[in-house]
This record gives C-alpha cells, structure tokens and sequence, in this order.
C-alpha cells in the first residue's frame, strides 16, 4: 500500500448491494487509518477472505501475492479454480500478480485474469526458482534464482514449503521497487525468519517441546506432515488438534495420524465439539483418542502422554494455536499455569476423557513456564 490520504471505499460486497458496512470493512477502515497516521511507506495487507469481495480490495495494490490456492472456505468456490478467480479479483489494471506455482487448472485461470485485467505476472517456480536445496543439521540451504541473481540461503528447519514462500517474498519485493534485492539482505531475510505459530517451537521451563503449527485445511496439513519427520527424528508426538465447523477435520488429522502416538481432542470458540473431533481421528486410525473442552488442559494431557522427551503438536486451528502460545508463554494472566493433567477413561466409545486436575489432586508433576523460543530449537 503506497501512502495515501484516499478514503477507502466501501467493499465490493457493499457497493453491490448497498448494504452497510460490516465489522470487517469498518475494521479494516480504521487499520489503513492507523497506517496512513503512522506514515507508513508500504504496508503488505493479508486479504480477510478471498478477494473479489473482500475490503482490503479498495487498496488497488501495486503488487498482489498468489500463494498456493487450495480448498478451503466453502463460501470462495467448490473448485480450486474457482476459488482463485475469487481471489484474483484483487486484481487492478497494470499491477504486478506474484503467483505460487499452480495446479494446472489454477495456473490456466490465473493467466487468463490477468489477461482480461491488464497485469503482468511473475510466477514462481518459472521466472523465479527454488534451486539446490540441500539438507543440513538446522534446515537446509538453497538458492532463490531470480532473473539477475543466485541468492543462496540457509533456512531454519520450517518446512520445505517456506522456501517457495521465500521465492514469492523475494519475487514481491522486487517487483515493487523494481529494482533487485542484494544478495545480504535475501540472506539475513532468511536466516533471522520467526514465523509464529508457522513450525514454531517453544520449549517449557523443564525442556519439553511444544510444537506449533496452524495449518486448518488439508492443504496445510499435508505439507505439515511432510515436515514433521526431520523434526520428530523418531520422538514419540502427541498430537492437541481442535477445528472449526467448516474444517475437514479428518483431513487435517489423517494427513498427520501416520506421525504421531496418541491425540488429544479439544474445543475453539464456536468449533466442533471435541467428541467429533476424537471420533475423526479414531476414523482416521487412531487408538483411543482423548478429549477435552479446554486447550490448556489438552496441553497438560499430551505433556504427560508424550513424556519428558517426547513432542507435542498443537494444530488444525489458529485459535487454538494462539491459545495454546499464550498459555505456554506465561501471556495467559497471572496465576495461570499449564499443568501436565492425568487422563482418566471416558464413557465415550473408543476415547478417552480427559479430567481436569482438582485441587486435591497435589501437585502437577510438571509446572511448565517458558524459558525460550524460536526456531534454533529444531536443531537439538
């Protein structure tokens, strides 16, 4: 977003039908307000929900990001292809489409829009390329080959994926300063990345991991699980995984199941209930899934389920990912702690309810408070 004193206009959807504005356009009004007040010189603005009708569309960006366009809101089209003319009517004459590399049918209605509208399109995995890539005890190195340079990079160990959202960051920002970036900056871009709730690894006051990844649609889950493996090296993995309504729950648990020992079932706000959630996973392969209304407890659950060295994994809703951060964090309030909770059998067939601790259940056997975070802790 390049500055401007221009007062938004309302979002498609409004303009269309006259309707008010929504919580999300008026929301959205007041953070380019606050941008414009700070003086910001560029912004980079996530789209709420698709594009065509969302209200981050009055901005008439000059560069407009395509990440890998997957299923995933039913509202956006019941087609990958469909979903992406959805979200490329961001589009606006003569800016610049920064696109993923696109399942064919995707990539056909990518250039087609971009066609009608009047962009050029820079895509990733053609112009720009992920080249190289090879392994190392902390991630792995590879090269973003773009027209004028060979930038090679080491990586925190994020998951293959993010070196293509490296290429499309890279690709973005040369686009809008036309101009290339130097080979340092690509490299200092890359080595201090800290992508929070993204293969985010928090370590309590007694070493146990937490591992955090926010994926909630198939898509994300699947390049979740091809992650996993270098940064599991064999260590049993408790799986915390709550979703909302719309989710493919047993997608986003079978595509994970494989990697992990046991799963702990818990609740977001307005999500489904734990038990849909245990019942997924033991439709999914899972032995005796557990069950919880609260995350915290769920957390407690799989610390005592995965042992002083084993793994947690906290996924299927940024939510619950957020939740989960907060109270390993310590950012839950005062006087919060995240106890390692006993797991007591349900009544549920084929699960396992977890019961929160009382008080007269003495103390937690571990008292988890933060001490680090970040991404080195994949390393150890």
């Amino acid at each position: 977003m390049e500055r401007s004193t221009r007062s938004p206009r309302r979002s498609a959807t409004a303009e269309r039908d006259g309707s008010p504005l929504g919580f999300f356009d008026l929301l959205t009004v007041a953070a380019l307000r606050l941008l414009v007040e700070a003086g910001v010189d560029v912004a980079v603005v996530e789209v709420g929900r698709g594009g065509r009708d969302d209200a981050t569309n009055v901005l008439g960006a000059r560069v407009v990001v395509l990440g890998p366009v997957a299923l995933d809101h039913a509202e956006l089209g019941s087609t990958p292809a469909e979903v992406a003319r959805t979200k490329l009517g961001l589009l606006t004459p003569g800016a610049t489409l920064v696109t993923a590399a696109q399942p064919a049918g995707v990539a056909r209605v990518v250039e087609r829009t971009a066609a009608e509208v009047g962009c050029r399109v820079v895509r990733v995995g053609e112009d720009v390329r992920v080249t190289d890539v090879e392994r190392t005890a902390t991630g792995r190195r590879v090269t973003i080959a773009t027209p004028t340079h060979r930038h090679a990079v080491a990586l925190p160990d994020v998951g293959a994926h993010q070196a293509d959202n490296l290429a499309l960051a890279v690709a973005a920002v040369e686009r809008w300063t036309d101009e290339p970036l130097p080979p340092s900056v690509v490299a200092r871009a890359a080595r201090d990345v800290v992508l929070p709730g993204r293969m985010e690894t928090l370590r309590t006051a007694d070493g146990r991991r937490v591992l955090l990844d926010g994926a909630h649609n198939p898509a994300g889950a699947a390049a979740l699980a091809s992650a996993l493996p270098p940064v599991l090296r064999g260590r049993r993995c408790v799986l915390v995984v709550g979703c909302a309504p719309d989710k493919d729950v047993s997608a986003i648990v079978g595509a994970v199941a494989p990697l992990v020992d046991d799963v702990v079932a818990t609740a977001v706000p307005g999500g489904l209930d734990p038990g849909a959630v245990a019942v997924a996973a033991a439709g999914c392969g899972v032995a005796r899934p557990h069950r919880t209304s609260s995350p915290t407890d769920a957390l407690g659950a799989a610390l005592d389920l995965a042992g002083p060295d084993g793994v947690v994994l906290v996924t299927g809703s940024l939510q619950l990912v957020g939740t989960v951060r907060a109270a390993v964090s310590g950012a839950s309030g005062p006087g919060r702690r995240v106890d390692h909770l006993p797991v007591t059998t349900g009544t549920t067939t084929g699960t396992s309810a977890v019961r929160p601790r009382r008080s007269d259940d003495g103390p937690a056997p571990h008292a988890p408070i933060p001490a680090h975070a970040g991404p080195d802790d994949h390393a150890s």
